[in-house]
């Protein structure tokens, strides 16, 4: 699958952005539309990612870069393209050599069928939480295995590479973290860039205040 999708986004890169981001609502298009059909052959893996799963100590905030918001199933084939198949494809860690050219798999499965997940939690734009993932599950989400193994990521619906949150969204971040998270330090509350130099800068003050209550 991954030489062929290489190929079909060379072909596109020299294109304007409208033509690119055709290209890519497409190709998510195809792959949610398989996924949830249950059309494309993954695995089940000899192995399990969640045993690397430390105590939580780290909250990351994500922006989804989508103005449009994404369901669970948008959202899972975006990162089974983006993410997980390119590992399977490359993997860079010494341990995970094995899996090149091994059917791809998360080990996360909602209604008999397996999700790719970044997020634990995604808070929409009206300020209402929801929870993905579970805290005992690791997300692919920070860039940093490390990290990932030892946070929880929580992701605004929106794109706010150039605007900020309001309120409602900010005030949804910090009840997660004081209903969820309380033994995670304000220290430890860091933005996806503060992670990874490599993301869009977009920082907010989140209001800790409410963890007095």
């Amino acid at each position: 699958m991954l030489p062929e999708l290489h190929q079909l986004m060379e072909n596109v890169r020299g294109e304007p952005k409208v033509v690119q981001n055709e290209f890519k609502t497409s190709l998510y298009d195809f792959f949610e539309s398989q996924l949830s059909r249950g059309n494309i052959a993954l695995g089940h893996g000899s192995g399990d990612f969640d045993l690397d799963r430390k105590e939580i100590d780290t909250v990351v905030i994500h922006h989804t870069s989508n103005p449009a918001g994404l369901s669970g199933s948008r959202l899972s084939a975006i990162e089974l393209v983006r993410l997980y198949a390119p590992y399977f494809a490359n993997p860079t860690a010494e341990e995970d050599r094995h899996l090149k050219g091994q059917p791809i798999y998360s080990g996360h499965v909602r209604n008999g069928i397996q999700v790719f997940w970044p997020y634990h939690w995604i808070v929409r734009k009206d300020g209402r939480p929801e929870r993905l993932l579970r805290d005992d599950e690791i997300g692919w989400h920070a860039g940093d295995w490390n990290v990932n193994c030892r946070s929880v990521a929580i992701a605004l619906d929106n794109d706010y590479e150039y605007g900020r949150p309001d309120e409602e969204e900010l005030l949804a971040i910090a009840r997660i973290i004081v209903d969820h998270y309380r033994n995670v330090s304000p220290q430890r509350v860091l933005g996806h860039r503060e992670v990874n130099s490599k993301t869009t800068l977009w920082c907010a003050k989140i209001p800790f205040a409410l963890g007095s209550r």
